[in-house]
């Protein structure tokens, strides 16, 4: 990803994304093989063999419940194995035709151990990691939030999580900025998206006992201006979770953007934001 010299470093060399036999997984692969084609990267599937459910099937009372039948059903490693087998094996087919779709690069990587643990040690700072939100929940057993937060503020790249159901194009990029120290490099990265795209970019402006909307929004525009990027404001009265969820309603936007240190993914209170929040989020480092 190229930029200006003055730009905050945005390059991005891969596109991962976690695989699995979901809907949202499959949403996630499109969505990445979208992205590696317009930044010229790599993209690289992550399919990993969690051994939670192999241990979990290993047990002598393991079960398991069919999802349409409902039936219980004896549950061996035997039958975990193959089934992971077989999913490894449509991701590849999965990930070779979205490939081939887009004329991109790939590659698939197959790990096992759990998926925080995996996911982490194949992200390097240049990759753009992409997860399907549903699957994370419901594979893991935990909520999506508690595993995407920590993967979030753990990885060393970027993080971009998105839902089952894709976004209409026309709908605004949304960033939010909270001043240079924080704000600059998502507020670079929403630019090229935007730009990528031909689509509008709004900058969400939080009030804080720091810094008023007025400085930050002055701050924002002395960026667009240099950076020759037109930007739309809205100015919020702060950056806590019901205040932004309330505001994404209400500018109905495709895709937010913010940063890893932002006040609205590092205070504890905020957590529940990933939960509440329908549309795709970026975690930029």
């Amino acid at each position: 990803m190229a930029t200006s010299n003055n730009a905050p470093h945005t390059r991005i060399e891969r596109i991962i994304v976690l695989l699995d036999s979901s809907r949202a997984a499959r949403v996630a692969l499109d969505a990445a093989a979208e992205l590696a084609a317009r930044r010229h990267a790599q993209l690289l599937g992550l399919f990993i063999e969690n051994t939670d459910l192999l241990h979990s099937a290993s047990l002598p009372f393991g079960r398991e419940i069919g999802f349409t039948s409902g039936r219980i059903r004896p549950l061996s490693t035997a039958d975990m194995e193959r089934r992971l087998r077989q999913q490894a094996e449509e991701a590849r087919r999965l990930l070779a035709a979205a490939g081939r779709r887009r004329a991109v690069q790939w590659n698939l990587q197959v790990c096992r151990g759990q998926v925080e643990a995996e996911t982490l040690a194949v992200t390097k700072p240049t990759d753009l990691l992409v997860l399907g939100r549903i699957a994370l929940a419901r594979d893991t057993g935990l909520r999506f939030g508690q595993l995407t937060v920590r993967i979030a503020t753990t990885a060393n790249c970027s993080v971009m999580v998105l839902g089952e159901t894709p976004q209409p194009v026309q709908r605004p990029i949304l960033v939010l900025y909270e001043g240079p120290e924080t704000g600059d490099r998502a507020l670079a990265t929403a630019a090229l998206m935007a730009r990528d795209t031909n689509q509008a970019l709004t900058v969400l402006l939080p009030a804080s006992a720091d810094v008023r909307e007025e400085e930050l929004e002055q701050r924002a525009r002395s960026w667009a201006l240099r950076h020759k990027a037109t930007v739309n404001f809205m100015r919020l009265p702060g950056a806590d979770a019901p205040i932004l969820v309330q505001a994404l309603r209400q500018t109905g936007g495709r895709l937010l953007i913010l940063s890893r240190a932002s006040h609205a993914v590092q205070n504890p209170a905020n957590r529940s934001l990933l939960d509440e929040i329908a549309l795709p989020i970026v975690v930029i480092p």
